[in-house]
This record gives structure tokens, sequence and C-alpha cells, in this order.
């Protein structure tokens, strides 16, 4: 075979396909392709030919990226095994998470594994805890009395999370567009009716207060002028 400006023979070119092959099929996690070649002391050139027609044959299960590194399959599916089972488990997924993992698009990834959930900002969540939220919320408001929205989540949402939270739940949304829900904070919530109730009780508690002070002012003075005397 001729590659770059150098013959080879077929069985030269097939040994060291078989060492290529050796050396990625033992790998159990991602790895630089550079690194690989370094350590086995392998041709980069026939190294790079026979990757390609060795992922092209289906003969090497894994995702090549350029010329850059190779993620051997088992590491994949390992990997997607064990983000299906935190999901499940906690029913939301930090998305800078799976990043870190080599993911390079994990919001498209959840997306398809899990089409039933619902991509925020920085995390994909199951309906099943924006729906218990939203309980949590509409039991809030019944009582008259605010709520914590981050609180009724497992994990850190940022205030562009707790907008898309609230924009992805139709009743939160409606109550506050309506004004029977008042945002305080981007995720304190209080009902209009406690609000009310707030207003109306300051006039009343002003007076006394000032009502006080002045009295306490008026002993002061009293105290002031029996004392010169």
């Amino acid at each position: 075979r001729l590659s770059g400006s150098t013959l080879y023979t077929r069985g030269y070119v097939a040994r060291h396909t078989a060492r290529v092959r050796g050396a990625l099929s033992a790998l159990s996690g991602p790895a630089s392709l550079a690194q690989i070649i370094k350590d086995h002391k392998l041709n980069e050139t026939l190294f790079h030919e026979a990757l390609a027609e060795l992922a092209s044959a289906g003969r090497l299960p894994g995702v090549v990226q350029g010329k850059q590194s190779y993620t051997p399959a088992l590491h994949v599916y390992s990997q997607a095994a064990s983000i299906g089972s935190f999901y499940a488990q906690n029913g939301v997924v930090e998305l800078a998470s799976l990043g870190r993992l080599g993911l390079r698009d994990p919001l498209a990834y959840l997306s398809a594994e899990h089409p039933d959930g619902v991509p925020l900002v920085s995390v994909y969540m199951s309906r099943d805890l924006l729906a218990a939220a939203e309980a949590e919320v509409e039991e809030a408001c019944a009582s008259g009395s605010a709520v914590e929205l981050r609180d009724a989540f497992p994990c850190t949402l940022t205030d562009d999370d707790v907008h898309a939270v609230i924009d992805a739940t139709p009743t939160l949304s409606s109550a506050l567009s309506s004004g029977r829900l008042v945002a305080l904070s981007p995720s304190l919530l209080a009902p209009k009716a406690l609000l009310d109730r707030c207003e109306a009780a300051l006039p009343p508690l002003a007076e006394s207060v000032a009502q006080a002070r002045a009295q306490q002012q008026a002993k002061r003075t009293a105290g002031s002028d029996g004392a010169a005397e």
C-alpha cells in the first residue's frame, strides 16, 4: 500500500491494523488519539487510515471525533445507563454535568432519551416535578401564604430556570398574569389576597407604633423636666 510517499507491504499494513484495533479495543473510556499513537509507537498516517477503515466496517464500535479522540461504545452505553438511572431517581439532570462527561449536546440527548421532560436553562426536568411544584404553589395560595418556588425542587435553579418553570406551567403563568399571584422576587410568590391583608394591616400598625413612640418620648421628656427641678 502506498501511504503518503511510503510504500508498505500488505502484511505490514495488516499487522499495524491489528495493533490499532487491539489498542483501541482495550480502552474503557475516552482517549486522545495522539497519545495512543505515542504510547504504542504507531505510524500516524497508517493509524488514521486503519481507524477510518475499522470504524466504517463496524469492527470498532465507538465514537471517533476527527483526529482528536476516541470513545469506546462501552463507555457511551455505561454513561447512558447512569444518566437514565439518575434521571429516573431524581427527575432532574444538570446539563453542565453531562457536558463534563463529554456529551456534545446534553439537551438534545436528554430530549431524545426522555421526550416527556421539560428543558429549562441549566437543567432538564421531569413533568412530575413541575406538577408537584404547581400543587405546592396552589396549596400556598389556598392557605393565603407565600411560597419560595426554588424550595419545591431538589436542585439549584437559576433565575432563568425559574422563569422557564413558570412559562412551562400554565397554572402558574396564568395566576401571575391575572394578578391572583404576585412575584415578590423571581422565585418568591405570594397570593394577592395575602398582600391585600398586609396592606390593610399597615395603617393601624403604623399608627400604633407612632403612638407608642410618642408616649415613650413624652415619658422621657417628663423625666428630664423632673430631674431638672
